[in-house]
């Protein structure tokens, strides 16, 4: 049965004069308000580097971030600017949601302190901050002329970068939608010859981020492919159908992987939310691979289990499995309830057969 199946130069610095840089971060820090523009002044208590560290590592909560990058913000180095991004990447969603107002505005002094900078970070700095950037969803415009500065470092510090910072760079990346070809390439070379020493959830994202992007990285998805088939057990659910997607996705053969998830998803299946099934039955059927020992009975009562849970994108991908699944074994029914698939029907019609 024939299916269609949908898927989903560096910039240069500004050159400004110290005292310059000064005024205007003043005059930034002064927009995120009364209580943070008191705060621009030089502090009565200063602390030295160490200490202020540990102050912002201590810090939860997005305000409390904010202020003291308001307080002691001339004060702060590449160190404390990569520190603040990552603990900011880590606040509650409704903190990140707060800072997203406004395209990012409360940030636009760290943002523009950040972009001057950028260039003396180390490679892990770098990459953390990539990282949280991408986990607040700061894009657009506003912050095209940072990611492209980020980008430049981070290409220049590729080398430096362990197996967590090339997945977490690579993933920044592709979750902000920021094209970086040259990056993604000099990464692909860097992480095929790591893969040994990729976690799982490394290896996953690195696939992820690459099928995302579309970055053809055969060489890279060679090497995690067969890496990963030798340690599914130690993947999670989510990781084994992330995995999945990206391979079906870019397109990339690989069976033994394909295998061996199988396998192990067929004994796990009751730990997988709605998201990681669709996912997974949508990859098995986009890359065409076989898999009777995962979709069975089990399967499917998982599937009934959640019904209600699934978005429209899960009901979407459960409906082109089904019609896989169907004409695969070539029968006139499926493994789903008919009230599922009434719904995994509705929810194709409604999107119109647009890629989800």
């Amino acid at each position: 049965m024939a299916l269609r199946f949908a898927c989903a130069v560096r910039t240069p610095l500004l050159q400004r004069s110290a005292p310059a840089a000064q005024a205007t971060w003043r005059v930034f820090t002064a927009l995120r308000g009364p209580t943070a523009a008191l705060h621009t002044r030089a502090p009565t208590d200063p602390l030295n580097p160490k200490q202020i560290n540990s102050l912002i590592s201590k810090s939860t909560r997005a305000r409390e971030l904010l202020d003291l990058h308001a307080k002691y913000g001339e004060a702060f180095d590449s160190i404390h600017l990569a520190t603040c991004w990552s603990r900011l990447g880590k606040v509650s969603a409704s903190d990140q949601s707060w800072l997203r107002f406004d395209d990012g505005a409360r940030l636009i002094a760290l943002r523009e302190q950040t972009r001057d900078r950028v260039q003396k970070f180390g490679a892990q700095a770098v990459s953390s901050t990539a990282h949280a950037m991408a986990k607040l969803d700061l894009r657009g415009a506003a912050w095209g002329s940072l990611w492209k500065e980020v980008e430049g470092t981070a290409l220049a510090r590729r080398r430096e970068l362990n197996p967590q910072g090339l997945a977490n760079t690579a993933w920044a990346f592709a979750k902000a939608g920021h094209a970086a070809p040259a990056l993604f390439d000099a990464i692909g070379k860097e992480s095929a010859g790591k893969v040994l020493e990729f976690n799982p959830q490394n290896l996953s994202n690195t696939a992820w981020a690459f099928a995302t992007v579309g970055h053809a990285a055969p060489a890279l998805f060679d090497a995690i492919g067969k890496e990963s088939a030798g340690r599914v057990r130690e993947f999670k659910p989510q990781a084994l159908a992330n995995t999945m997607w990206a391979f079906a996705t870019a397109g990339h053969a690989a069976p033994a992987l394909f295998d061996s998830i199988a396998r192990e998803s067929a004994g796990r299946v009751g730990e997988f939310v709605p998201q990681a099934l669709a996912t997974t039955a949508w990859a098995f059927a986009k890359a065409g691979h076989s898999a009777p020992a995962l979709f069975d009975q089990h399967f499917a009562r998982r599937c009934d289990a959640l019904a209600d849970e699934f978005n429209v994108k899960d009901l979407c991908q459960l409906h082109q499995w089904h019609l896989w699944h169907v004409g695969e074994r070539a029968c006139s029914d499926g493994l789903l309830e008919a009230a599922l698939l009434a719904r995994c029907e509705a929810a194709l019609q409604a999107s119109k057969n647009k890629p989800l």
